[in-house]
Protein backbone atom coordinates (compact mmCIF):
# COMPACT_ATOMS: atom_id res chain seq x y z
CA UNK A 1 0.00 0.00 0.00
CA UNK A 2 2.87 2.37 0.72
CA UNK A 3 4.33 2.24 -2.84
CA UNK A 4 0.93 3.06 -4.33
CA UNK A 5 0.47 6.06 -2.02
CA UNK A 6 3.97 7.25 -2.83
CA UNK A 7 3.32 7.00 -6.56
CA UNK A 8 0.04 8.88 -6.34
CA UNK A 9 1.61 11.57 -4.17
CA UNK A 10 4.34 12.06 -6.77
CA UNK A 11 1.87 12.19 -9.66
CA UNK A 12 -0.45 14.77 -8.12
CA UNK A 13 2.42 17.21 -7.68
CA UNK A 14 1.87 18.25 -11.31
CA UNK A 15 -1.68 19.39 -10.50
CA UNK A 16 -2.71 22.78 -9.15
CA UNK A 17 -3.21 22.67 -5.39
CA UNK A 18 -6.95 23.32 -5.77
CA UNK A 19 -7.32 20.19 -7.93
CA UNK A 20 -5.40 17.75 -5.74
CA UNK A 21 -8.23 17.16 -3.27
CA UNK A 22 -10.56 16.14 -6.11
CA UNK A 23 -8.22 13.86 -8.03
CA UNK A 24 -9.25 10.21 -8.40
CA UNK A 25 -7.29 7.18 -9.42
CA UNK A 26 -10.33 5.11 -10.41
CA UNK A 27 -12.81 6.57 -12.91
CA UNK A 28 -15.93 8.01 -11.28
CA UNK A 29 -18.36 10.63 -12.55
CA UNK A 30 -18.59 14.10 -11.03
CA UNK A 31 -18.90 15.72 -8.61
CA UNK A 32 -16.81 13.11 -6.74
CA UNK A 33 -13.83 13.53 -9.08
CA UNK A 34 -12.69 16.78 -10.63
CA UNK A 35 -9.72 15.03 -12.27
CA UNK A 36 -9.17 11.34 -13.04
CA UNK A 37 -5.89 9.62 -13.83
CA UNK A 38 -5.93 7.53 -17.01
CA UNK A 39 -3.78 4.51 -16.18
CA UNK A 40 -4.60 1.83 -18.73
CA UNK A 41 -3.06 -1.15 -20.41
CA UNK A 42 -4.31 -3.99 -22.55
CA UNK A 43 -3.92 -6.10 -25.63
CA UNK A 44 -5.49 -6.03 -29.05
CA UNK A 45 -5.64 -8.29 -32.07
CA UNK A 46 -5.71 -7.44 -35.75
CA UNK A 47 -9.10 -7.90 -37.39
CA UNK A 48 -7.14 -9.27 -40.37
CA UNK A 49 -3.63 -10.72 -40.36
CA UNK A 50 -1.46 -9.17 -43.13
CA UNK A 51 1.29 -11.08 -44.86
CA UNK A 52 4.60 -10.81 -43.06
CA UNK A 53 3.11 -10.09 -39.65
CA UNK A 54 5.37 -11.35 -36.85
CA UNK A 55 2.30 -11.96 -34.67
CA UNK A 56 -1.39 -11.11 -34.67
CA UNK A 57 -1.48 -9.16 -31.39
CA UNK A 58 0.19 -6.26 -29.64
CA UNK A 59 0.17 -4.64 -26.20
CA UNK A 60 -0.36 -1.03 -25.18
CA UNK A 61 0.08 1.19 -22.11
CA UNK A 62 -1.59 4.57 -21.52
CA UNK A 63 -1.13 7.35 -18.97
CA UNK A 64 -2.90 10.69 -18.85
CA UNK A 65 -5.55 12.79 -17.14
CA UNK A 66 -9.18 13.72 -17.76
CA UNK A 67 -11.14 16.60 -16.25
CA UNK A 68 -14.78 16.14 -15.32
CA UNK A 69 -17.28 18.17 -17.34
CA UNK A 70 -20.71 18.28 -15.78
CA UNK A 71 -21.95 15.17 -14.01
CA UNK A 72 -21.36 12.48 -16.66
CA UNK A 73 -18.58 13.58 -19.02
CA UNK A 74 -14.82 14.08 -18.90
CA UNK A 75 -12.18 15.21 -21.38
CA UNK A 76 -8.41 15.18 -21.35
CA UNK A 77 -5.21 13.91 -22.94
CA UNK A 78 -3.17 10.74 -22.71
CA UNK A 79 0.08 9.34 -24.09
CA UNK A 80 -0.23 5.80 -25.40
CA UNK A 81 2.74 3.50 -25.99
CA UNK A 82 2.22 0.29 -27.97
CA UNK A 83 4.23 -2.56 -29.40
CA UNK A 84 4.03 -3.32 -33.13
CA UNK A 85 2.68 -6.62 -34.43
CA UNK A 86 4.61 -6.58 -37.73
CA UNK A 87 8.14 -5.43 -36.96
CA UNK A 88 9.37 -7.22 -33.86
CA UNK A 89 10.99 -4.90 -31.33
CA UNK A 90 9.39 -1.74 -32.67
CA UNK A 91 6.74 0.50 -31.15
CA UNK A 92 4.39 3.44 -31.56
CA UNK A 93 3.87 6.44 -29.27
CA UNK A 94 0.68 8.46 -29.72
CA UNK A 95 -0.78 11.52 -28.01
CA UNK A 96 -4.57 11.28 -27.88
CA UNK A 97 -7.32 13.67 -26.94
CA UNK A 98 -9.78 11.70 -24.80
CA UNK A 99 -13.51 11.97 -24.14
CA UNK A 100 -15.45 9.92 -21.59
CA UNK A 101 -19.17 9.55 -21.06
CA UNK A 102 -20.64 7.72 -18.09
CA UNK A 103 -23.68 5.56 -18.81
CA UNK A 104 -23.89 3.96 -15.35
CA UNK A 105 -22.56 1.41 -14.75
CA UNK A 106 -20.92 1.57 -18.21
CA UNK A 107 -18.27 3.97 -19.45
CA UNK A 108 -17.86 5.02 -23.09
CA UNK A 109 -14.35 6.20 -23.95
CA UNK A 110 -13.13 7.71 -27.24
CA UNK A 111 -9.61 8.80 -28.15
CA UNK A 112 -7.84 10.16 -31.23
CA UNK A 113 -4.56 11.85 -31.96
CA UNK A 114 -1.24 11.86 -33.80
CA UNK A 115 1.41 9.13 -33.68
CA UNK A 116 4.52 11.11 -32.76
CA UNK A 117 7.15 8.36 -32.65
CA UNK A 118 7.43 4.84 -33.95
CA UNK A 119 8.89 2.46 -36.45
CA UNK A 120 8.54 4.68 -39.50
CA UNK A 121 11.40 6.08 -41.55
CA UNK A 122 11.35 9.17 -39.31
CA UNK A 123 11.59 7.94 -35.69
CA UNK A 124 10.17 11.17 -34.26
CA UNK A 125 7.60 13.30 -36.05
CA UNK A 126 4.08 13.03 -37.37
CA UNK A 127 3.98 9.32 -38.28
CA UNK A 128 0.23 8.82 -38.51
CA UNK A 129 -3.03 8.87 -36.59
CA UNK A 130 -4.25 6.59 -33.77
CA UNK A 131 -7.90 6.23 -32.70
CA UNK A 132 -9.87 4.00 -30.35
CA UNK A 133 -13.31 3.53 -28.85
CA UNK A 134 -14.12 1.36 -25.84
CA UNK A 135 -17.14 0.43 -23.76
CA UNK A 136 -16.42 -0.82 -20.28
CA UNK A 137 -17.56 -1.39 -16.74
CA UNK A 138 -16.76 1.40 -14.24
CA UNK A 139 -13.47 2.19 -15.95
CA UNK A 140 -11.98 -1.13 -14.80
CA UNK A 141 -12.37 -3.38 -17.85
CA UNK A 142 -13.55 -2.59 -21.37
CA UNK A 143 -13.94 -4.01 -24.85
CA UNK A 144 -11.77 -1.96 -27.18
CA UNK A 145 -11.73 -1.24 -30.92
CA UNK A 146 -8.91 0.74 -32.55
CA UNK A 147 -7.86 2.07 -35.94
CA UNK A 148 -4.33 3.26 -36.74
CA UNK A 149 -2.97 4.78 -39.95
CA UNK A 150 0.82 5.06 -39.91
CA UNK A 151 4.12 4.24 -41.62
CA UNK A 152 6.45 1.30 -41.02
CA UNK A 153 9.98 0.66 -42.25
CA UNK A 154 9.13 -2.70 -43.82
CA UNK A 155 5.59 -2.25 -45.09
CA UNK A 156 5.35 1.50 -45.73
CA UNK A 157 2.12 3.36 -45.04
CA UNK A 158 -0.55 1.09 -43.67
CA UNK A 159 -3.89 1.07 -41.88
CA UNK A 160 -4.71 -1.43 -39.15
CA UNK A 161 -7.99 -2.24 -37.41
CA UNK A 162 -7.94 -3.97 -34.02
CA UNK A 163 -10.24 -5.41 -31.37
CA UNK A 164 -9.16 -6.21 -27.83
CA UNK A 165 -9.52 -5.31 -24.18
CA UNK A 166 -8.51 -2.35 -22.05
CA UNK A 167 -7.96 -2.40 -18.27
CA UNK A 168 -8.05 0.76 -16.14
CA UNK A 169 -7.29 1.76 -12.56
CA UNK A 170 -5.40 -0.81 -10.50
CA UNK A 171 -6.09 -3.67 -12.98
CA UNK A 172 -4.54 -1.52 -15.70
CA UNK A 173 -1.47 -0.81 -13.59
CA UNK A 174 -1.09 -4.49 -12.63
CA UNK A 175 -1.39 -5.72 -16.21
CA UNK A 176 0.93 -2.95 -17.36
CA UNK A 177 3.62 -4.03 -14.90
CA UNK A 178 3.31 -7.80 -15.31
CA UNK A 179 3.17 -7.84 -19.13
CA UNK A 180 6.61 -6.25 -19.73
CA UNK A 181 8.15 -8.64 -17.20
CA UNK A 182 6.64 -11.62 -19.04
CA UNK A 183 7.84 -10.28 -22.40
CA UNK A 184 11.37 -9.77 -21.09
CA UNK A 185 11.50 -13.26 -19.55
CA UNK A 186 10.25 -14.78 -22.81
CA UNK A 187 12.80 -12.82 -24.83
CA UNK A 188 15.66 -13.89 -22.54
CA UNK A 189 14.47 -17.49 -22.64
CA UNK A 190 14.36 -17.59 -26.42
CA UNK A 191 17.90 -16.27 -26.80
CA UNK A 192 19.79 -19.61 -26.86
CA UNK A 193 17.32 -21.06 -29.37
CA UNK A 194 18.36 -18.63 -32.11
CA UNK A 195 20.34 -20.54 -34.73
CA UNK A 196 23.67 -19.17 -35.80
CA UNK A 197 23.92 -18.11 -39.48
Amino acid sequence: MVPRRGLLALLVLVLPASARAQTCFRARPGPDCRWTWLTESGARWLSSNPAGAARSHEFFWTVGMARTIGSRSAAGFAASFGTDHVESGTYRLALQARYRRWLPPLLLDIGAGPILAGSGDTPVGLNGVSTHASLGYRGLVALDAAFDAHRRNLTGRTTDTYVGFRLGGLPGVAFGVVTPIVLIVRALGSGPDVAAP
